[in-house]
């Protein structure tokens, strides 16, 4: 019990409801981050940012053999 940091009453709960139920109590907490205010904001940004052009000198590019571009400083 003290290494999973959870005292021996919640346990002894958890067990007992497992023991009812057959299966682990559902999380109620939260609650759906996908609302479709953040599904447009998010589209909003990605479609900003690919909008956007990017210009680098050579010598501050160095792009490896497998294709990805990393920036040197």
């Amino acid at each position: 019990m003290s290494i999973l940091n959870v005292k021996k009453d919640r346990l002894s709960r958890l067990a007992n409801n497992f023991l009812k139920e057959g299966a682990p109590r559902k999380e109620r907490g939260g609650g759906s981050r996908q609302t479709p205010e953040m599904v447009e904001f998010k589209e909003s940004i990605v479609s900003h940012i690919e909008t956007v052009t990017c210009r680098a000198t050579i010598m501050h590019v160095v792009e490896l053999l497998d294709g990805s571009i990393y920036l040197v400083t």
